[in-house]
């Protein structure tokens, strides 16, 4: 009898608990990218306080605003949706149950009651056609690009307003991280994870609740339309950036390496 790939999945993840679970405790030390994440590993696998640290992912700055600039070539600029629009929204990530696109789609749709607007979304997974589905049956096809898995997808994020990420739980989300370093804008759930850190509880970049269509949309309409707010928003999230430099998160872990012995 052949596994299924979510069998194969199941079974992956099993064993790589149960690996945690014996390794975890006995390390003599610990790394997490997140104060959520540390607590999750003190909490599931019983990891003493004395023995972990957060280190947060290192992003190179400069080499994001690089490849920001890089242009579009003609063919990816063609699945973008009508550029005249006033308001351009982007997602980036996987299309999968942790990123809660649909109610992205719903918040979206109940955004253009008040704003014209349109919706880029970068990336691939599994949930893609159920997601196309649901954007033609919201009425929303002229107006939501699925554009795929890109090699660079800082060149969507830096033509954006804004950029969105709706998920129900996160580690660390690199996105926001870059979109910060590109001075965009954030509206993003407050999910279980890292994204309230990143945003400084708010003061980054504004915070929603998970799964509520109705505060979503109210946060990106908010985060067009209060531009003094934005702005803040935005000089305090690249005023912390320093937080990612990958000069400071390797001393981080050379100083640990060194404890360590």
């Amino acid at each position: 009898m052949e596994a299924s790939s979510e069998d194969v999945g199941w079974m992956k993840n099993t064993v790589t608990r149960l690996l945690a679970r014996w390794v975890y405790p006995r390390a003599t030390a610990v790394v997490g990218n997140s104060d959520a994440v540390v607590h999750e590993l003190m909490q599931r696998f019983r990891v003493s306080p004395n023995h972990v640290q957060v280190i947060y992912n290192a992003a190179n700055a400069d080499q994001i605003r690089k490849l920001s600039e890089q242009k579009l070539a003609d063919e990816a600029s063609s699945q973008l949706p009508d550029s005249s629009s006033d308001t351009r929204f982007v997602a980036v990530g996987r299309l999968t149950f942790q990123k809660d696109y649909p109610t992205l789609l719903n918040a979206f749709k109940k955004t253009t009651s008040k704003l014209r607007a349109t919706l880029t979304i970068v990336g691939d997974g599994p949930d893609r056609e159920g997601l196309e589905m649901q954007t033609r049956e919201l009425g929303l096809q002229e107006l939501v690009s699925f554009v795929g898995e890109v090699q660079n997808p800082y060149p969507y994020i830096r033509c954006a307003d804004a950029l969105i990420l709706s998920s129900r739980y996160e580690g660390l989300p690199n996105v926001l991280i870059e979109a910060q370093i590109l001075g965009m804008p954030i509206v993003a759930t407050d999910a279980p994870g890292g994204s309230r850190e990143i945003l400084l509880d708010g003061s980054a970049g504004l915070l929603v609740p998970v799964s509520d269509p109705a505060a979503l949309a109210d946060g990106m309409i908010d985060v067009i339309t209060d531009k003094k707010s934005s702005e803040l928003r935005v000089k305090n999230g690249i005023d912390a950036l320093n937080r990612f430099d990958p000069l400071k998160c390797a001393a981080e872990y050379l100083n640990l390496v060194e404890a360590s012995h």
